[in-house]
């Protein structure tokens, strides 16, 4: 070991081999639409195995509940708080499948971190549906299905947590995407984890507006007057979640200025409508509505808070434009450098 190790050094500089990083071409990354992504055949054991498991947990749990969502709207249950906490868990574990994976090919410590979240928080629901189904109904024939679902979480829930835990330490530690990506300048290995967590605090501020409209839409009663600034949010909610959050990811992607102070100022709404939210369900408190409420209030607060981190780590990104990360992250300067050199290659053949 020492003599190679002297060998390397007096034959030259380490290679990535002597550092412990291996060169073959099935380590290097792939250039996509969403940036630099690891292939299939570069994933460990561990990874793919955390990869299947974690998948097959959330699938069972989103067909489960898919199935309890078509009972409830048979049997004309559209208006139960069951009803609208089955949507709402339908479309977390929809993004928790989205975090998996690109938390596993894309390296991506804060979303693996999302998903453990959701892990916690998809387990606690199951917990506390099927107890609440049990002292209301001890008969009821839904119990069956929450059972399953808690059992199958309960069980693959806790795997789910230790293994997405130890590969989010790993990815934090080693930077070996990052490090591929930019290569070995700290200040962009820097900006480039940056930029990873604003665009997965994006994809969670989109989660979690999501899910505020599906709660705001469900929180009335037939017998209440929805106002017009109510209709205009349930309205356009989800397309402008959805423009906000694309607005966001584009801004970054071509480090364009002009989109970046349009995505700023559009940041503005949501707050706003979050503050006037909490104000106007705290002085209309209903014991009908009042689990309805609480998770409004619950989620209005979860909302502002990721706000106010992806703007600042937003505004971070958009002083640092320029800096070459956008060449680096998405082949920009290898795709131009490409293309100069086949045009001196066809003037040298002339």
């Amino acid at each position: 070991m020492a003599t190679n190790l002297e060998d390397s050094q007096s034959s030259g500089p380490p290679t990535f081999e002597d550092l412990g990083i291996p060169r073959s071409t099935d380590a290097q990354p792939v250039n996509t639409v969403l940036g630099q992504r690891r292939k299939w055949n570069s994933l460990t054991a561990l990874e793919l195995v955390f990869l299947v498991v974690a998948s097959l947990s959330i699938l069972s749990a989103m067909g489960l509940t898919i199935e309890r969502i078509v009972v409830l709207a048979l049997n004309g249950q559209e208006n139960t708080d069951d009803f609208t906490f089955a949507i709402v868990l339908l479309i977390n574990t929809a993004f928790c499948l989205f975090y998996i994976a690109n938390g596993i090919f894309g390296e991506r410590t804060f979303e693996l971190l999302i998903f453990l979240a959701g892990v916690l928080t998809l387990l606690a629901y199951c917990v506390l549906n099927y107890v609440a189904s049990d002292i209301k109904d001890p008969t009821h024939s839904s119990r069956t299905i929450k059972l399953v679902r808690l059992i199958l979480i309960a069980v693959l829930g806790p795997f789910d947590i230790v293994m997405g835990c130890i590969l989010a330490r790993q990815y934090y530690l080693s930077g070996n995407l990052i490090f591929r990506t930019v290569g070995a300048n700290i200040d962009l290995q820097k900006l480039c984890r940056n930029m990873n967590i604003c665009e997965s605090l994006l994809k969670f501020d989109l989660q979690l507006q999501a899910t505020m409209v599906i709660l705001i839409l469900s929180s009335g009663t037939p017998d209440d007057k929805i106002s017009t600034l109510e209709i205009l949010v349930i309205s356009i909610g989800i397309p402008y979640s959805v423009a906000y959050s694309l607005l966001g990811w584009l801004s970054i992607r071509f480090e364009n200025r002009v989109m970046s102070a349009v995505f700023l100022v559009a940041s503005l709404a949501e707050p706003g409508y979050i503050i006037y939210k909490i104000v106007d369900i705290s002085q209309n408190w209903s014991q009908e509505q009042l689990l309805i409420q609480v998770t409004i209030i619950m989620a209005a607060w979860a909302g502002l808070g990721i706000r106010l981190l992806l703007l600042a780590f937003f505004v971070r990104a958009f002083k640092n434009f320029g800096k070459g990360l956008k060449e680096k992250a998405y082949g920009s300067s290898r795709l131009v450098s490409g293309a100069s050199s086949s045009r001196e290659g066809y003037r040298s053949l002339d």
